[in-house]
């Protein structure tokens, strides 16, 4: 299948207006929190079966108030039960938006790369007689030093908020953050949920073990409004 080309530029104006829409659409939401590493640990997670469980018992009490004690505050939890919903519209819509942003990068980044390789050749070719250009051939070219080492070596961008899954990974290697956001790692598929895994927490700049007999890694992206990166080894 052959890959969309864009053409296309945004004035600096249209730049200002789309970061103003976004910060209004925070200033919508004065109560999103960011909480720390040590107030996430401390907190229960909802997942798919704990969701419906929530709602069935929120559902059975509305329905038996008389049952639940004077002092339970119904009133509270319906507002939670409402906000829930709407912050998952909200984060529905965003997502969306992040990885329309994100394969929109992947794919300038391809094009650009491409148009780099052939002014690269053609750079190459004049500098054998133009003497003026041959440091910069020569600075280029020190950038791919030990590329060949690196080999089935794949970064990968995760919006915030998100869950990234890589398959066929090589044991006894690292995962490495390369990104400023901080990644929650587990040895395992996250989503499928069969199994509780261990979290590791992984910092900017530091990396995680893979262990071994393990195929598929979870990345999640703890932040709620930065894009992270991460690389690991593939087979």
């Amino acid at each position: 299948m052959s890959k969309p080309s864009i053409s296309a530029t945004l004035t600096d104006a249209d730049v200002e207006t789309i970061k103003t829409n976004i910060n209004d659409s925070k200033l919508l939401m004065p109560f999103l929190l960011n909480l720390s590493l040590e107030e996430r640990a401390g907190l229960r997670t909802i997942g798919s079966k704990r969701e419906g469980y929530v709602e069935d018992v929120y559902n059975t009490s509305l329905a038996n108030a008389e049952a639940l004690p004077a002092e339970f505050k119904t009133d509270a939890w319906t507002k939670e039960e409402l906000l829930a919903k709407q912050l998952v519209k909200v984060r529905d819509v965003v997502s969306s938006f992040m990885e329309a942003i994100e394969d929109t990068l992947l794919l300038l980044g391809n094009e650009r790369i491409h148009n780099a390789d052939l002014a690269y050749g053609h750079l190459k070719q004049s500098a054998k007689n133009n003497s003026s250009i041959t440091n910069d051939i020569e600075r280029i070219a020190r950038q791919f030093d030990g590329m060949g080492r690196r080999k089935n070596i794949s970064t990968f961008t995760i919006a915030p908020q998100t869950t990234v899954e890589v398959e066929n990974v090589v044991t006894k290697t690292k995962v490495v953050n390369t990104g400023d956001t901080v990644l929650r790692f587990k040895a395992g598929s996250d989503l499928a949920n069969k199994v509780k895994m261990a979290t590791i927490t992984i910092n900017p700049g530091s990396s995680a073990l893979i262990p071994v007999k393990c195929s598929i890694i979870s990345i999640e992206n703890t932040s709620v409004d930065a894009t992270g990166s991460f690389s690991v080894k593939t087979k």
